[in-house]
């Protein structure tokens, strides 16, 4: 992947995340511009470079600084005279406290960087790329930016805004031959996360080194992420391997899950190893983790009318087995779909399943119930917009009936 005469700047460059793109990008041919307000980082990586032979610049950068930014672009072309490649890395993690907790001052600190510094970076290097023709734009956001972060909002807010951001740019760039891709990370190995730990755990009420474990346990592979897997992807997008990609937000999360206590997971269930009596009752304890002692017996026997064995088919399917399974009709299989992919709050996959439902005979009043019955664990935003999107699928009144 070829990146020969191009020239990469990288915010945050001095460590995790923005050093291991430099390398990668590096190793593909590029020079590099190391941006990063950390001295001591921005030396080392500056004297790794230099030493390995490729053409480096470091810049002592604050991307919440407009004139800094400004500053950044201009001592770069004055350098190299073209900017190929911006990886908008740099980001702080900000508070691990409830909502209300949170001070303003700490709030505008965590979006000036991680989210007003994407648009100052994109902002001052644009001209460039648009005179060029050419250009690629990465930007680091987190799977938080996907499915939220509790006790940790400011941080979740910033990386959704910044995926808003990317797709907005793609659309608005990709004529002119830029293209505008975020990466979202899962759970990173190296001391950022260290911190991060061991500040959610005194929140939580429990040890670093459990919280470690349960954050193994919340991602498939059962373990962090290193850094330089971002920066292997952060290298596609920035090759021509990826010249028809933009407007995308790709995922390096090892299957991350972000649980809560109640949130289902296939780590959760070990439904693939489960018998079927065990199917059984762990997809009972689910129903009454979803929703809570006082509301499960009127919500089992709701289902009961529907689906007699719905606590097994809950964890058959997400097992991935319910629509193999014999004997049980496709009308019930996507109703029981329907009310899993609400409660994982899958809300892409739910909206294609509406369809499918109709399609195999659910009306829309069986949806509407299963969505209602579902809504105290799903949360009502997700119903209230799975009804408004079956209403654009199935007007009132066109039903099957």
């Amino acid at each position: 992947m070829s990146l020969e005469n191009q020239v990469a700047v990288i915010t945050g460059g001095g460590r995790g995340i923005g050093l291991a793109s430099a390398r990668a990008l590096a190793a593909d041919g590029a020079s590099v511009v190391i941006a990063t307000p950390e001295d001591d980082e921005r030396e080392a990586a500056v004297e790794e470079f230099t030493t390995a032979n490729t053409p480096v610049l470091g810049l002592d950068t604050d991307v919440s600084d407009e004139e800094q930014v400004r500053q950044m672009a201009a001592a770069t072309l004055d350098r190299f005279g073209r900017i190929d490649i911006l990886v908008n890395n740099a980001g702080i993690i900000g508070p691990t406290l409830p909502l209300h907790e949170i001070e303003r001052a700490d709030w505008d600190a965590v979006m000036a960087v991680n989210l007003t510094g994407v648009y100052l970076c994109a902002r001052a290097v644009v001209p460039q790329m648009l005179s060029q023709g050419s250009g690629r734009i990465i930007n680091i956001s987190s799977v938080a930016g996907k499915i939220g972060f509790a006790l940790r909002s400011p941080y979740a807010v910033s990386k959704w805004g910044v995926i808003g951001l990317t797709m907005t740019l793609a659309k608005e760039l990709g004529s002119s031959g830029i293209l505008v891709n975020a990466v979202c990370p899962g759970p990173i190995d190296g001391p950022r996360m260290d911190q991060i730990i061991a500040s959610r755990a005194g929140h939580l009420d429990t040890t670093p080194e459990e919280l470690r474990e349960k954050m193994f346990g919340e991602t498939a592979l059962g373990r962090f992420i290193p850094p330089e897997h971002i920066a292997d992807m952060v290298a596609f997008l920035a090759s021509e391997r990826a010249a028809s990609i933009t407007g995308q937000t790709l995922d390096v999360t090892a299957v991350h899950h972000l649980s809560v206590s109640t949130r289902l997971s296939l780590h959760d269930t070990g439904a693939c190893f489960m018998s079927l009596d065990e199917r059984r009752r762990r997809g009972l304890e689910l129903l009454d983790e979803m929703l809570g002692p006082e509301n499960a017996a009127d919500t089992l026997a709701h289902w009961e009318t529907i689906c007699p064995e719905f606590g097994e088919y809950v964890t058959e399917f997400l097992a991935g087995e319910i629509w193999s399974r014999p004997g049980l009709d496709r009308r019930t299989k996507s109703l029981v779909s329907i009310a899993t992919l609400a409660s994982l709050g899958r809300t892409r996959a739910l909206e294609l399943n509406l369809k499918f439902a109709i399609n195999n005979g659910a009306s829309r009043q069986d949806i509407i119930e299963t969505l209602l019955q579902i809504a105290p664990y799903a949360g009502f935003p997700v119903t209230w917009d799975a009804i408004a999107r079956l209403e654009e699928i199935c007007p009132r009144g066109e039903e099957n009936e």
